[in-house]
């Protein structure tokens, strides 16, 4: 028996007619188990995340609880199966390490290839169920080593130390950052769990456009909730058709956001989504990318809503 085959021993899912791995996703191993009459999702975490590093039995439990808490909030997330010891995380031996899995609800679906008016309007409305899930975690112990701006500031200042060349435009851009950010440090912005990926990939729409489902929140983190909407615009930043803000759905989306507290703090987007940027433009100058850098850089949309 291999491992794949113990691990599905600890559910209770009937006969068990196919395996096979999806090779999408780098953050763990995926498969779809299909029995007689249904269809699941194994997740074999790695043992660490690229953002949040080494995991832990208490961090996979808290991913899972958000999922629950984003379904009885009305997003059609996966659903967690709990295991024959009613638990929703199994720990596992493989290859002597120890592992945690989770069995899901396959979603079936399909993610668009680009952002039109309509899909930013639902993933705008989308945003604001997932503020409200998120400061519902408000509370709990957690650092904010991951937040936005943490990762920015040390991604530019990582730049820095390379000595490549930075564009005027870009150091003009730090140097207001900087200015602007003693004030950003006085507020009192929301703070709980950001799903933090929402992109295409990770979003299910139907053939009207509907959005009928939200994938992956392995990626969550305890932020201000003001990087949910800052990542669901910055994501895919190198293309005009899967990037929100490039291809011009900016207000589309940002029209959308109606709860009221976060409608307050979309006053200081501008500031995030600065952020967001230099680390982007700090991490393709680092691969050496200047000709993707020339482009942001003279992106009208980018322009308007980042540079001016």
């Amino acid at each position: 028996m291999n491992d794949l085959q113990k691990i599905l021993t600890n559910y209770d899912i009937g006969n068990i007619r196919e395996t096979s791995i999806i090779k999408a996703g780098v953050e763990n191993e995926n498969y779809i188990v299909r029995t007689d009459s249904e269809s699941y999702i194994l997740r074999i975490y790695n043992l660490s995340h690229s953002i949040r590093g080494s995991r832990n039995l208490e961090e996979v439990e808290l991913e899972l609880e958000f999922v629950e808490r984003a379904k009885s909030a009305g997003i059609n997330a996966p659903h967690v199966i709990n295991n024959k010891d009613a638990k929703r995380v199994s720990v596992v031996q493989i290859e002597n390490e120890e592992r945690f899995v989770a069995l899901f609800t396959f979603l079936p679906g399909k993610s668009l290839e680009k952002y039109s008016t309509k899909s930013a309007l639902e993933l705008g409305k989308t945003v604001n169920t997932l503020f409200k899930v998120g400061k519902s975690f408000e509370n709990i112990e957690a650092t904010m080593d991951n937040n936005i701006l943490s990762r920015g500031f040390n991604k530019y200042k990582e730049l820095v130390e390379t000595g490549i060349e930075i564009p005027e435009k870009i150091s003009l851009l730090w140097k207001k950052v900087q200015n602007d950010k003693s004030e950003i440090d006085k507020l009192d912005i929301s703070k709980g769990l950001v799903h933090g990926d929402l992109k295409l990939e990770n979003i299910f729409y139907d053939e009207e456009e509907n959005l009928t489902a939200v994938l992956d929140f392995d990626d969550f983190r305890f932020s201000y909730l003001l990087e949910e909407s800052v990542m669901a615009l910055m994501h895919n930043l190198h293309s005009t058709e899967e990037n929100l803000l490039r291809s011009g759905n900016f207000e589309s989306f940002i029209g959308q956001l109606r709860n009221e507290q976060l409608v307050k703090e979309t006053n200081h987007l501008m500031f995030f989504l600065r952020v967001r940027f230099l680390y982007d433009v700090s991490k393709y100058l680092i691969a050496e990318n200047s000709e993707l850098v020339e482009e942001l850089l003279s992106d009208e949309e980018v322009k308007k809503h980042i540079l001016d």
